[in-house]
């Protein structure tokens, strides 16, 4: 049975050489997607910020 399909938005970014040949070595050391990992990276970086100022 094929995955539900979530809502989503494409984007695209510039991110240093070193910073995506990281990004690719642990997608493949934790079996994880870049996308799985990019979105939770970012939510853990946003819900650390909102935490810190108190929203």
């Amino acid at each position: 049975m094929p995955r539900a399909k979530k809502e989503s938005v494409p984007i695209s970014a510039r991110i240093e050489k070193a910073t995506f040949e990281r990004l690719e070595k642990f997608c493949e050391d934790s079996g994880l997607g870049k996308t799985v990992t990019l979105e939770r990276a970012l939510n853990m970086y946003m819900d650390e910020y909102y935490g810190k100022i108190g929203q």
